[in-house]
This record gives C-alpha cells, structure tokens and sequence, in this order.
C-alpha cells in the first residue's frame, strides 16, 4: 500500500445520492430505500471541493440516481471541476433522460442479468420491459453518443446461473459494452435478507465465470469478473445523509460524515481502504 497521506482522498467515489429505487431487486447492497434524496446543495458543495482532496472520478449511484431532478446539475457541476462522470443506473430512467444525461457523463453503468426477459425479470423486479430497455439503449448509447462509455453489469446467483453464458450473444458486434462486469452476489443489505433465495457457492458461481469467460472471449467481449473477496476495502461510498461507508471485515462501517465534517473522513479513511485495491478496480472497471 502507498504511504498514508492525510490531506486527501481517494480518487474516486461513489456517491449514492439517494435511496429510493423504482425496482426492488432481490441481491439489492444499496442504502436503505426510504433514505431520502441528499440535498442538492449539500452534494453541490461536496463535488466542488472534491479535486482539492485529490478526488479524480466520481460514481454516482442510489438509490436510482435518476430519479433525482437535479441530477445534470450535479454532473454538470462536477465536469466544471475536472472531476470524470460515471452513472449507476437501472436503466429505465436514463432512457427517459438520455438526452440531457449522457453528454454530461464519461460513462454509464447499465445491469443485464439474464439471457431471456423472463428470468432477468426474476433479478430486476421493477420495469417489465427492462430486457429490452437495455439492448435499446445499448444501440441507442453506441449511435448517438458514441464518446459516452458502457459498462455492462452482471450479478450471480441461484436465480440467474444457468442464463448468464448466454448473453454475450445477445450484445455482441458494433452495440457491445466496453466492459462486461460479472459481479459475485453480495449478501449486504436486501441481499443479505433474500440470502435463501439468491445463495450461490464459491464452487458454483467459479463454474459459471468459466462459461461466462469462454462466451465473452468468443464474442471478443472485455469481461471483468469481480468476487465476493473483491470487495473488501476496495470502496469509499457516500451515502444520502453525508454518512462515508467503507467495507470492513465484510460489513459497511461508517466512518465519518463528508456534509459535516470532511476533513474527519479524509484523516480516517487510511488503513480502511486499499488505495491500490480501489484504483485496480476502477481501473478495470472504468478505463480512462
């Protein structure tokens, strides 16, 4: 790990700006859903002061982020400051708001996680028509704002395991993300209640990186695979109250308030995350 320094933060951020979420996803590791929207100028202050702490990238998320009215100005805001622009998203709500969100963002997050309507309704319970929200705004994104970088993501679990190796060909070819992230289910939060539900072994989600790993390479897809194990120490989330959560000991741990006091998360956060950890996965995640 790099020496500490006590001035700064890491270079990126995810920002859940709020709770709420139009869909009710069972593996859901996101706040709390009647957390309500941070206020506007809370979060504006917090992205304006962000690059004098060494802050580089932030990731917005929820929550559903668009379901926030203001959130091109807070995008807008953090290009004015330098800072690059990711969204997390379900999906349907940034179809609705395509066009005055994505000329403000680097890249956007956007979830599949099945080969057929049926069963990726089964993990993205909310919009009935997100299977085909998702390969529209794939064709959509690459033939209209063609500088605007996809991500793909993909969660694991008992409910989708034998529909996963099948989507590479569903977006293959010129409408293809630049990362396909295959993402272990986390028990945290609403995951962590539905643990019966969505429980899959090490063993089992291995078996299925494997076919995954064949399909991506056969359809020249970039795939990242990202395990449990993953995700300790490797986070530094925001959440709608100002409260800045780390994963420790495989739990979130609040360990200061970014509205309140900055200065206080920026001398604690060190030994709490792994710097170099972080920036790997961004990294893969998220290519400059």
């Amino acid at each position: 790990m790099r020496s500490l320094f006590t001035t700064r933060l890491p270079k990126a951020l995810d920002l859940r700006i709020l709770g709420t979420c139009d869909f009710r996803c069972p593996f859901c590791f996101g706040p709390q859903h009647d957390l309500a929207p941070a206020k506007a100028e809370a979060l504006l202050g917090l992205i304006t002061s962000l690059p004098s702490f060494g802050v580089e990238t932030i990731v917005i998320t929820g929550g559903e982020p668009t379901l926030v009215p203001e959130l091109p100005l807070l995008l807008r805001t953090a290009k004015q400051v330098g800072l690059r622009t990711i969204l997390s998203t379900n999906g349907p709500g940034f179809q609705r708001r395509l066009r005055e969100l994505a000329p403000l963002l680097d890249w956007v997050g956007l979830p599949l996680d099945a080969d057929n309507p049926e069963v990726n309704h089964r993990m993205r319970v909310g919009d009935p028509r997100h299977f085909s929200v998702i390969r529209e705004l794939l064709e959509t994104c690459r033939r209209d704002f063609p500088s605007l970088k996809i991500k793909l993501g993909t969660v694991v679990c008992a409910l989708n395991k034998h529909h996963v190796a099948g989507i590479p060909e569903l977006v293959r070819g010129p409408f293809a993300p630049d990362i396909w992230k295959l993402y272990q289910v986390i028990y945290s939060s609403y995951g962590f209640d539905n643990k019966d539900l969505l429980e899959l072994s090490d063993a089992d989600f291995e078996s299925v990186a494997a076919k995954v790993e064949a399909a991506a390479h056969q359809h020249a897809i970039h795939l990242v695979v990202f395990r449990r194990r993953d995700r300790e120490g490797t986070y530094l989330f925001v959440e709608p109250t100002g409260d800045v959560v780390v994963v420790s000991d495989g739990r979130e741990t609040t360990i200061g308030n970014a509205f309140v006091n900055l200065a206080g998360v920026v001398a604690s956060w060190h030994g709490l995350v792994n710097e170099e950890r972080l920036e790997m996965n961004q990294g893969l995640t998220y290519p400059p």
